[in-house]
């Protein structure tokens, strides 16, 4: 467990030398031998956001890693139904990053980013993960050399810490301010996360979580980590779980809820059991959203317990939220959209 006074001192270092716009990574300082002993001092890192329907969280999002990373190196493929489309066109306007909207279904997009990775992003860039709006990636310092073992060569996994938002903030005007620690159930795929070393970067390897199974099939980032804000609320996580399965066509928007129920129950009778999510193995995509989606339709049990509280608490957490609110402070223009003040109920 980090120090949490060191850990914000550090972040409090960091914020004077980060530039919003720059194109590279100037303030983490990475030496590694990547290939023929060659140093790879300023790694050009790219992050893919995928997103849908998550306005709560995606201005947060937008500031901190544009103001981390540099925002011409995130790429938003944004699959939203609502004002959020429109929202990020004119921010990517703004702040210079990459926009691409899509209405592919979830099956078919794990293709499409496989080949953005390929002929968008390998060309310019050393690194690239893919992400989710929920999901922070705090990197003090990174040490990248490429391994040499493990089913996956040339990458790395960053650890996941989650955070517990109770369900009170589900209308806050700012969500994140009612920051619970805790932990999460972690299970197969859900402990860590791809950082892809692009030049060995192979689309066949990749999966729509940007999840990797276990810490030895890649590298461990040392210096990362990947804060998820995963329960934020019993809306917020409904609402998830029910992009998920539509996403993926398990469900249609027409349906009602005993429709729901029933295509739900026939998934779950053909293809697995999700009555046991992150540890039983299923064979469709986002088994757990099924889970979720059925629990919250249903007897709610399995869904409420999450949100009970944790014994032990994860003082990273809030090491990593008070930085986070900084750095969103200084993009007021993120926050100040007529879609963001709708969602949110402030008009």
């Amino acid at each position: 467990m980090r120090n949490v006074a060191l850990a914000v001192l550090a972040y409090l270092a960091l914020w004077s030398s980060l530039a919003a716009a720059d194109t590279e990574w100037k303030s983490l300082k990475v030496g590694g031998a990547i290939k023929d002993d060659h140093m790879l001092t300023k790694p050009r890192l790219a992050i893919i956001l995928m997103t849908k329907n998550d306005m709560q969280m995606l201005p947060h999002w937008l500031a901190y890693h544009g103001h981390t990373f540099g925002f011409k190196n995130l790429f938003i493929v944004d699959g939203s139904t609502n004002c959020q489309s429109s929202y990020l066109r004119n921010a990517a306007n703004a702040y210079h990053f990459h926009v691409h909207t899509t209405r592919a279904n979830l099956t078919h997009l794990e293709a499409l980013l496989g080949r953005m990775i390929e002929e968008k992003i390998k060309p310019r860039f050393d690194w690239v993960i893919k992400m989710d709006t929920d999901e922070f990636l705090e990197a003090l310092t990174l040490n990248f050399s490429l391994p040499r073992h493990g089913a996956y060569n040339n990458c790395y996994g960053v650890r996941i810490d989650s955070a517990l938002l109770p369900d009170v903030v589900a209308d806050d005007a700012s969500p994140l301010s009612a920051t619970t620690a805790g932990t999460m159930p972690s299970g197969y795929m859900e402990s860590y996360k791809f950082i892809w070393f692009t030049q060995s970067f192979k689309a066949a390897l990749f999966n729509l979580g940007g999840h990797v199974a276990a810490q030895a099939a890649c590298g461990v980032s040392e210096g990362s980590t990947i804060f998820h804000y995963h329960l934020r609320s019993h809306a917020g996580r409904k609402n998830a779980a029910l992009q998920a399965c539509i996403g993926y066509g398990y469900v249609d928007t027409e349906d009602s809820e005993e429709g729901m129920v029933q295509k739900l129950r026939a998934l779950e009778d053909k293809y697995c059991s999700c009555r046991k999510p992150y540890t039983v193995p299923c064979t469709i995509g986002s088994c757990h959203k099924v889970w979720e989606l059925l629990d919250y339709l249903t007897t709610k049990t399995a869904t409420t317990a999450l949100f009970s509280p944790k014994p032990t608490a994860n003082v990273s957490i809030a090491a990593f939220h008070d930085p986070l609110h900084a750095i969103s402070s200084q993009y007021p223009s993120l926050h100040n959209s007529a879609c963001w003040r709708s969602i949110m109920k402030l008009v």
